[in-house]
């Protein structure tokens, strides 16, 4: 939990997190830690941020990668999400 909050907060972070599912699951767990203030005051660059400290499957990412993009309609990752969050805000 401290890496993410490191991320959004600004702080130096040494390693990439490597995100193993689809770029619609990365975008849908960002959503989500901003939407329930898991992440505060990202100051709207929560996908510069994104695009700075994810790779999706190795490979970089660039914020205009999330311009158009929707959330994963899969409903076990969306649970799955929603439940790390929860566990996050606790």
């Amino acid at each position: 939990f401290s890496t993410f909050k490191a991320l959004f907060e600004g702080r130096l972070l040494e390693n990439k997190i490597n995100w193993i599912h689809n770029k619609s699951s990365l975008y849908y767990f960002i959503k989500l830690l901003v939407s329930n203030k898991v992440v505060k005051n990202p100051k709207n660059r929560h996908w510069l941020i994104t695009s700075e400290f994810f790779l999706l499957k190795g490979e970089t990412l660039l914020p205009n990668d999330f311009l158009n993009q929707k959330e994963t309609q899969k409903k076990d990752k969306r649970i799955a999400l929603e439940n790390f969050v929860k566990a996050l805000k606790q």
